[in-house]
C-alpha cells in the first residue's frame, strides 16, 4: 500500500519538471539544454531522507490528510521527526500535497479518480480513461480497515477531500487534529470554518496553528459559530498555537546551500544584487506580478529570480514576462529548486501575500507584499502587516522606493541579519512558537498515548 521512496517532486533529469516553462526564454538550462541540477546542488524540498520506510503491512498509528503546498511542507518535518521515533503513519493526499510527496512510502494508494471513503470501494477494479491500473477491490478494503486502526488523524483545512476523510475518521471515534499552516487569516475561508462547526461531521478533536494570532482568530470564529447553534454550551474545540515547522527547516535549507555553485547553477551575477519575487495565485495575483514586472525595469543591474507556488505552472508568469520585458534577465526558478535555498543568495524578497515572507523576515531579509492583499475582508489580518514588521507597497512608486532603500541597507550585513537573539525576539513578538516539530510530535505522542483527551502542548 505504500510506495516507493521519499525523494521530493522534482528530481534531477525530470524536464516536466519546468511544465511549460522548458520552453520560455527566461529558464535556465545547462549548456545542452537540460534542466539537470548540478552535482553541487542537493533539490531541497523541506524533506529529510529517510532512513529506513516502516514496514507497510504495519497498521499506521497516525494518519495525515494533505492537500496544499502549505501544510505539507509544514508537516514534512514531523514526519521526519515520527519516522526517526519509529512511530509509523499513513499519508492520505491530493491535488498539490500528492504531487510533492509523489513516491513517500507512506502514501496511500488509492484507486484512481477517488477522493472519498466510498469512492475507495466503487471505483476499485474499474479501468479508468487510458487504461491505467486501478486498485483491486480486495485491497481497496484492506486499506480502508488500516485507515480505520490508526489511533489520531492530522488534516489539513483547505479542502472538501479533507472534510470527507475527517467525517470518515469521526464516524470511527477516531481523534481528527486540524493543522492550520497559514500566518494570515481570512474570514472567508469557510472550508476551515466547517471544522470547527459544533454540527460538522467533521469537528475537530483540537487545532493547532502556527502563531498566537492564528489562535486567536480561530477561537474568535469558534465562539460565533457556537452563538449560532442549537446548544451554544457545546464543548470548545482546543486551539493551540504550535509554531511553523517550515520555519526551522528553512534556516536549515539555507545552512545547507552553497550560495557560489547556486549562482552559477542559475546563471547569476554574486556581484550584483539579487532580489526573488515569490509567487502566488488568484484573482488578485496577477496585478500584484504586473506591478513587480514593471517596477524592475527601474533596477537593470539585479539579478531578478521567480519562485513559483508549487500549484501553479507558470504560463501566467511567462505571460507577463512577455508582454513587459525588464533589461536584465529573470530567472523563473524550475521546482528542483526550493525558494527556501534561494533566500541562500537573495537580501530582498517580495511577494503579493505568501507566508514564505515570514521565513525570509525570521532570516533577517528585507521584505514587502505588493499589489493588492489575497482579501480586503474588514476582519482578515496579515500580522506581520499589522504589526508593522513589513509593508505593503501597491503602486510602483513605493515599491521603487522600498527596494532602493532595502539594496542600500545591504541586510546580509545588517545587525537583525547577524543576531540571533534580535531574530528570536522578533519571532516571540510575532506570537510565534519555537523549536514547533518537537511541540507537534509531543502533543501528536500523548494524543496516541491517550486517545481519549486533548493533551496540553509541550515544548
Amino acid at each position: 500500500m505504500w510506495q516507493g521512496i521519499l525523494r521530493g517532486d522534482f528530481a534531477p533529469g525530470n524536464k516536466s519538471a519546468c511544465g511549460v516553462l522548458k520552453k520560455h526564454p527566461h529558464i535556465f538550462k545547462k549548456e545542452d539544454g537540460t534542466q539537470l541540477l548540478s552535482p553541487a546542488i542537493t533539490p531541497y524540498t523541506g524533506i529529510v531522507p529517510l532512513r529506513k520506510p516502516s514496514p507497510p503491512s504495519t497498521a499506521p498509528q497516525l494518519t495525515f490528510v494533505l492537500h496544499d503546498a502549505g501544510e505539507t511542507k509544514a508537516m514534512q518535518p514531523v514526519m521526519n521527526a515520527l519516522e526517526q521515533e519509529r512511530v509509523n503513519y499513513a499519508i492520505l493526499a491530493d491535488a498539490t500535497a500528492a504531487t510533492l510527496l509523489r513516491g513517500n512510502p507512506h502514501l496511500v494508494k488509492l484507486p484512481v479518480g477517488a477522493s472519498n471513503p466510498s469512492d475507495v470501494v466503487s471505483l476499485a477494479n474499474a479501468v479508468p480513461i487510458g487504461g491505467l491500473p486501478s486498485l483491486p477491490k480486495a485491497q481497496a478494503m484492506a486499506c480502508l480497515q488500516q485507515l480505520q486502526s490508526s489511533r489520531c488523524v492530522v488534516t489539513g483545512l483547505v479542502s472538501e477531500f479533507q472534510k470527507t476523510w475527517a467525517s470518515f475518521f469521526k464516524q470511527g471515534s477516531q481523534p481528527v487534529i486540524g493543522y492550520y499552516d497559514g500566518f494570515n487569516c481570512n474570514p472567508s475561508d469557510a472550508i476551515a470554518e466547517t471544522f470547527m462547526d459544533g454540527r460538522s461531521a467533521s469537528k475537530l478533536d483540537a487545532l493547532m496553528t502556527p502563531s498566537e494570532d492564528t489562535a486567536n482568530f480561530f477561537r474568535q470564529r469558534v465562539q460565533a459559530l457556537n452563538s449560532q447553534t442549537l446548544n451554544p454550551a457545546q464543548p470548545v474545540t482546543p486551539i493551540i498555537a504550535m509554531g511553523q515547522p517550515v520555519l526551522e527547516a528553512t534556516s536549515k535549507a539555507i545552512q545547507a546551500t552553497d550560495p557560489i555553485a547556486l549562482a552559477a547553477r542559475l546563471g547569476i551575477d554574486l556581484r550584483k544584487p539579487t532580489i526573488l519575487f515569490v509567487g502566488g495565485y488568484g484573482p488578485r495575483y496577477p496585478q500584484a506580478f504586473r506591478l513587480f514586472c514593471q517596477t524592475m525595469r527601474q533596477f537593470p543591474n539585479t539579478n531578478v529570480l521567480v519562485a513559483l507556488h508549487p500549484k501553479v505552472n507558470g504560463a501566467l508568469e511567462a505571460q507577463l514576462l512577455a508582454e513587459n520585458p525588464m533589461p536584465n534577465p529573470v530567472k523563473l526558478v524550475s521546482r528542483d529548486i526550493d525558494a527556501t535555498q534561494l533566500l541562500a543568495l537573495s537580501p530582498v524578497v517580495l511577494s503579493q501575500d505568501s507566508t514564505f515572507v515570514t521565513q525570509a523576515v525570521l532570516q533577517g531579509r528585507r521584505a514587502a507584499f505588493i499589489g493588492e492583499p489575497v482579501s480586503n475582508a474588514p476582519d482578515a489580518f496579515n500580522p506581520l502587516v499589522d504589526r508593522g514588521v513589513v509593508s505593503r507597497e501597491k503602486d510602483s512608486g513605493s515599491l521603487t522606493a522600498f527596494i532602493q532603500n532595502a539594496m542600500g541597507a545591504q541586510p546580509f550585513s545588517n545587525a537583525l541579519a547577524n543576531s540571533p537573539t534580535a531574530l528570536a525576539k522578533l519571532q516571540s513578538d510575532l506570537g510565534i512558537p519555537p523549536q514547533a516539530t518537537n511541540r507537534i510530535v509531543n502533543y501528536l505522542k500523548a494524543f496516541l498515548s491517550r486517545n481519549t483527551s486533548s493533551p496540553q502542548a509541550t515544548a
